[in-house]
């Protein structure tokens, strides 16, 4: 771990041996992110998982930094398993929309290579229906998109097991879970 000055605001970068680029916001239509994934030959709840993570975190294509639509950080901590480092080609900063911080993101050679990370990151942490997220001390599988919903909020977004999402993040993904279904029957 590195800590490099960014604007005059110090920064930490758990994964100096990448390049570091300039920031550059990248879009990807949803219909190539749903032609790729629909050519993908695993778990239907997998794809359907990821199309929710990437629709939500990415705003719809819309929001990607550096082909990252998740925003996926290089300054807290490396991704485990290190194995998944051969998908981040080098590193960027810019001020994070959530808690307008200046903030490190691993950059990806394509929205391909981001999904296939996203691929490995839920298969592995288990998150989504029928998959089983392991606590230290608790194992949880995933039975139904409430569930689902409850997990990711604990598991991607607050990476706390106490939380928990609001009604209104469970219908959103309720009707893209729906959506899902259809698209990766």
């Amino acid at each position: 771990m590195t800590v490099e000055m960014i604007d005059g605001i110090q920064v930490k970068n758990y994964y100096p041996e990448l390049p570091k680029v300039p920031f550059a916001a990248t879009q990807v239509p949803m219909s190539d992110v749903i032609h790729y994934l629909q050519g993908k030959g695993i778990n239907k709840e997998i794809l359907r998982a990821v199309y929710c993570v990437f629709r939500n975190e990415g705003g719809n294509g819309t929001k990607g930094i550096c082909n990252n639509y998740g925003g996926i950080q290089c300054d807290s901590g490396r991704w485990s398993p290190d194995t998944l480092s051969h998908y981040f080609i080098a590193t960027t900063y810019q001020v994070e929309n959530l808690r307008h911080t200046m903030r490190g993101f691993l950059c990806f050679a394509s929205y391909e290579t981001f999904l296939d990370f996203l691929i490995d990151k839920i298969t592995q942490r288990g998150l989504y229906i029928g998959g089983t997220i392991n606590y230290e001390t608790d194992h949880t599988t995933i039975a139904n998109i409430d569930q689902w919903v409850d997990q990711y909020e604990k598991v991607w977004v607050e990476g706390d097991v106490k939380a928990v999402g609001d009604t209104d993040e469970k219908q959103e993904f309720e009707s893209m879970y729906h959506q899902a279904t259809a698209l990766f029957a």
